[in-house]
């Protein structure tokens, strides 16, 4: 009677490849959406385990964390794997950096919307052009400032939002509107950064 094959691999070789796959994935999905790539991040094992918390201070945890579930499920075929088929196994990467990626983008976007509906700063657009709402969301919205005056700030738009505007032009209004309201909050800023320069 034939001995049962055994295939056994060195424990470095598997977290080799976990370390390839994680690392492929994370900049694929930041490729294919580009928002998390402007994005920063903290690694999960720098931040404080949930049994570290007292009980009693659950009430003053952050409403800016959150845990944002994903899931993908993988599915090849063996003679692929036998026969090493690399053509296949790029594909499956690539379908799992895009399915993570839209997910973790999706929650993202989800948790701005939460927080932003707690704390008072969203613009109902209704019935209002899109220019104006964006305008009347400058008012409300924190803006830094770096050194030379020049703000950082970017705009995240639902693709269907984005065509719709793609031909849409301000009006001359509509831009010293919005010059106006930059140059105030720039000397807000500045303002507060000399307040912060005080003995």
């Amino acid at each position: 009677m034939t001995e049962p094959e055994v295939w056994v691999y060195p424990s470095e070789y598997g977290a080799a490849a976990l370390a390839w796959m994680n690392d492929a994935v994370d900049v694929l999905s930041r490729e294919l959406h580009p928002i998390l790539a402007s994005v920063g991040r903290e690694r999960i094992a720098d931040l404080p385990r949930p049994e570290e918390h007292a009980s009693e201070t659950a009430e003053l945890a952050s409403p800016l964390f959150r845990v944002i579930e994903a899931s993908h499920v993988m599915t090849t075929d063996v003679q692929d794997t036998l026969s090493g088929d690399v053509g296949s196994f790029l594909a499956m990467v690539f379908e799992l950096s895009d399915t993570f990626g839209s997910q973790l983008a999706q929650g993202m976007m989800d948790h701005i919307s939460e927080v932003c509906d707690a704390s008072g700063q969203t613009i109902d657009a209704k019935d209002k052009d899109f220019i104006d709402a964006m305008i009347d969301a400058l008012e409300t919205i924190d803006i830094p400032f770096d050194g030379n005056g020049e703000h950082n700030l970017s705009i995240a738009l639902h693709p269907d939002t984005a065509e719709s505007l793609r031909n849409k032009q301000m009006t001359p209004e509509q831009e010293a509107r919005i010059q106006q309201v930059l140059d105030r909050r720039r000397e807000e800023w500045h303002a507060s950064r000399r307040r912060l320069d005080l003995p």
